[in-house]
């Protein structure tokens, strides 16, 4: 009788636990790819600004046109505090010239590294990681064949997202944990009605076996 008492504690803890953990997983994770979709986009749409302007960003949002800064109007600030490079590339996709005047963070030697392996890519845009930095990249072919690849300093924002899903990871184990606690002495309660009820078929049947045995 313990041993299907304990049998059926763990059971109860263990299904609610792994409902707990699974949820809270998607939940996490649907908010981790969302933040960083929006970052993604908030990214992608002054990349692609940068492309149509030879590399360069606006010196002020008043020159970006109105569908773009509606879409941005919610980080008003980004293009003041975005990094960013671009490179030229002929034909041969031999670099030509570098525009380094809005970022400190990086020499000619490891622009050379990301172009290449920006180059690398199936995609045409991408994120790259290169010592402990985050790059988000585009390019486009010219009309004389050759390159224009602009790339994005996102490290702040990713390690933005990064500590608050570390964060959040923490604050979900702890409730976790809090809600072990929680289901094993929750767990007691709900199995000790079906104890009561099976010590009072015990009584009975022992009752009745006696009462069976005693002559009239």
């Amino acid at each position: 009788m313990a041993g299907m008492i304990k049998k059926l504690r763990r059971n109860f803890i263990a299904l609610a636990m792994g409902t707990l953990i699974m949820a809270m997983g998607m939940v996490l994770g649907i908010v981790a790819l969302l933040a960083m979709h929006q970052v993604t986009e908030q990214y992608e749409i002054l990349l692609d600004w940068m492309l149509a302007y030879g590399g360069k960003l606006p010196d002020g949002m008043e020159e970006i046109d109105e569908e773009t800064r509606q879409d941005l109007a919610a980080i008003p600030e980004i293009i003041y505090e975005t990094r960013y490079f671009s490179v030229e590339l002929d034909a041969d996709r031999e670099i030509t010239d570098m525009h380094l005047s809005f970022i400190h963070s990086v020499n000619a030697d490891t622009v050379r590294k990301l172009t290449k392996t920006a180059l690398k890519y199936k995609s045409r845009h991408g994120w790259i990681w290169n010592q402990g930095s985050q790059y988000l990249f585009k390019w486009k072919v010219n009309e004389d064949g050759g390159i224009l690849l602009v790339f994005i300093d996102a490290t702040s924002r990713a390690w933005i997202l990064t500590t608050v899903t570390q964060y959040m990871v923490l604050m979900a184990t702890i409730v976790v944990v809090v809600y072990f606690f929680l289901y094993s002495w929750y767990s007691r309660r709900i199995v000790q009605p079906y104890i009561e009820t099976q010590e009072q078929q015990k009584r009975f049947i022992t009752n009745a076996s006696h009462e069976l045995k005693t002559p009239l």
